[in-house]
């Protein structure tokens, strides 16, 4: 026996290596398509569970908190949202899109994405304090600085995310998801009703959704940044990500202009009614918006050359989507007074024009989706970017004329506006780029239009009779609901039993 000491090993340190030396595997190019309507499905289901929950978090805080409460918070996103344009800087698209990665380039694009995420939290507090001072509003310096420290946390998962997306692994990003859904409800209503910490304990449990998210992130996906930095690598990336970096900063612009507009030009007040009235319909397009456009960019990624596979995958998008999302939002908009009456209460009662106006917009933004993803997917970066720049001073103008001559309801009709700018720019070269005429992605949402028309029917026949009757506006609610949602699946088993068929079997395939 040698009398020398031996070595023990740290399995901790072993298994932060193995983390470290980790790398994706090389791309499989066939069954894309089925992988990604997979993914989707696992998607869709996180996406309805943390909807759901989300609505129930809406109807409880409605009663805990004041609108001018939400208006705070809305307000204070403005701010926390300018860090968000910077949270990955394009690094995790680029992971995403770039073949023959190696561990330089995932660590370089870790560290870069934090150097980048803390500054702009940085920056983001600063201009919340002098706009504090200019409205003389004490809250919004810490609401802000809480919200744009979850971005900082976001970006210490931003490259397993990545990496998960790349394997088309959506299973485990819903979970991550509707965990920080979770967590966001239970925690606030502990923070708000129980310890009385108001608005702070409404963005508190964001924050520790963050970080539930990012640490399930991490666990699901075995790789950790290791500290090689590589020059070259950073160049790679960022040319790559400072395309997207700029669709961010204008789509940032023209999305919070209105925000903006409100709380300078009316009261936080009123913004709360904004926040209020676009919060179940955002939810519906944003949340279904991020699914489908983070699997389209994932897929066109893998595909990129295959143009007869991306169009394809393009006509389901629009057929999928559609049916899924339509009826939900005219949904809403036909049963708005009964749903707000009950859900948020009668001092909720004014939102109800501006809800059914958002639902409006919803529709219209479904159309628009894609393009980001597709132009991301197949690295042209630079068109999104043209045409939301050209459309800023557009949209800032159409926002003030709604405010002035329409408040809350002329911002909400301004603002559709931009989609149908979008399809009319942005679409037509995009449609031109994967050689798809638009009326094919039209008709593929035929079934969906069609059926909810008839719902719509159906529905409106049903408010009379309730009306007429004077029922209690919960029953006359669920009642309106069962209706509508019968009609649509009728409509759908007649003269749509294919589709519904091909659903249930991607469920099937996925589920097994």
């Amino acid at each position: 026996m040698g009398g020398g000491k031996r070595r023990v090993s740290n399995p901790r340190r072993h298994g932060l290596r193995a983390r470290q030396r980790y790398v994706p595997a090389p791309r499989v190019g066939a069954d894309v398509t089925t992988r990604a309507a997979t993914g989707t499905m696992w998607s869709g289901v996180g996406i309805a569970a943390g909807t759901m929950l989300q609505l129930a978090r809406s109807m409880v805080f409605a009663r805990l908190l004041q609108p001018a409460d939400f208006g705070i918070v809305n307000l204070a996103g403005v701010f926390a949202q300018f860090v968000m344009i910077f949270a990955n800087f394009g690094f995790a698209a680029s992971v995403v899109h770039h073949d023959g990665l190696n561990r330089q380039d995932l660590s370089t694009c870790f560290w870069g994405n934090l150097a980048v995420d803390g500054a702009a939290a940085l920056a983001c507090c600063l201009v919340a304090l002098v706009a504090g001072h200019l409205t003389d509003n004490a809250m919004l310096l810490p609401i802000v600085a809480l919200l744009a420290s979850q971005f900082v946390i976001v970006s210490l998962a931003s490259v397993n995310q990545a990496l998960l997306r790349r394997q088309f692994r959506y299973r485990e990003l819903a979970i991550a998801d509707f965990s920080g859904a979770v967590v966001t409800f239970a925690a606030g209503y502990v923070m708000v009703a129980v310890l009385h910490w108001g608005v702070y304990g409404l963005v508190g449990g964001m924050v520790l959704a963050s970080l539930t998210s990012s640490t399930l992130l991490v666990t699901f996906l075995p790789w950790a940044p290791s500290f090689s930095f590589s020059r070259a690598s950073l160049r790679r990336h960022l040319n790559f990500g400072r395309g997207i970096l700029g669709v961010s900063v204008a789509t940032y612009a023209n999305v919070n202009a209105d925000r903006v507009v409100i709380g300078h030009l009316l009261s936080t007040t009123q913004l709360g009614f904004y926040e209020y009235a676009g919060n179940i319909p955002l939810q519906v397009v944003t949340r279904i918006s991020q699914v489908f456009n983070d699997v389209i960019f994932s897929a066109v990624s893998s595909l990129k050359s295959n143009a007869a596979e991306v169009r394809e995958l393009l006509r389901k998008f629009y057929r999928y989507n559609s049916l899924l999302s339509f009826p939900v939002l005219v949904g809403i908009a036909l049963v708005a007074p009964e749903f707000v009456a009950v859900a948020y209460g009668d001092n909720w009662l004014p939102i109800v024009p501006t809800i059914r106006l958002f639902c409006l917009y919803g529709v219209l933004q479904l159309y628009v989706q894609p393009f980001h993803s597709i132009c991301n997917g197949m690295g042209l970066t630079h068109l999104p970017l043209r045409w939301m720049l050209i459309f800023l001073p557009v949209n800032l103008s159409l926002i003030w004329l709604g405010v002035h001559y329409g408040q809350l309801n002329g911002v909400v009709l301004m603002r559709s506006a931009m989609p149908i700018f979008v399809v009319l720019t942005l679409g037509v070269q995009v449609m031109r780029r994967v050689q798809v005429p638009w009326s094919t992605l039209v008709m593929a949402t035929l079934p969906a239009v069609t059926g909810c028309t008839v719902m719509s029917v159906v529905v409106l026949v049903i408010d009379r009779a309730m009306a007429a009757r004077q029922h209690a506006e919960l029953t006359h609610l669920l009642v309106a609901t069962l209706g509508g949602a019968v009609t649509y699946g009728a409509v759908m088993l007649l003269f749509w039993r294919q589709e519904l068929a091909k659903m249930l079997a991607l469920v099937r395939r996925a589920s097994s």
